[in-house]
């Protein structure tokens, strides 16, 4: 029982580490493959209610944008 319990905390544990990566080399690739200037027009429309964005949070916003 125990043997079966370690396994699947490691099935699952592997599964979240590449979401995990997956989004995090997304966001990566978004962020350097977009403009310099959109990168900052973003990140002060995002910023506009006190928080500074993610970079995960720009990206999003600009898939969105550029799909519309």
């Amino acid at each position: 029982m125990m043997k079966a319990l370690k396994a699947i905390i490691c099935v699952i544990s592997f599964v979240a580490a590449l979401g995990f990566a997956g989004t995090s080399d997304m966001t990566d690739q978004v962020i350097y493959t977009m403009p310099t200037e959109t990168y900052h027009d973003i990140k002060e429309t995002l910023a506009a209610d006190g928080d500074s964005p993610s970079d995960y949070e720009i990206a999003m916003f600009y898939l969105k944008s550029k799909d519309q």
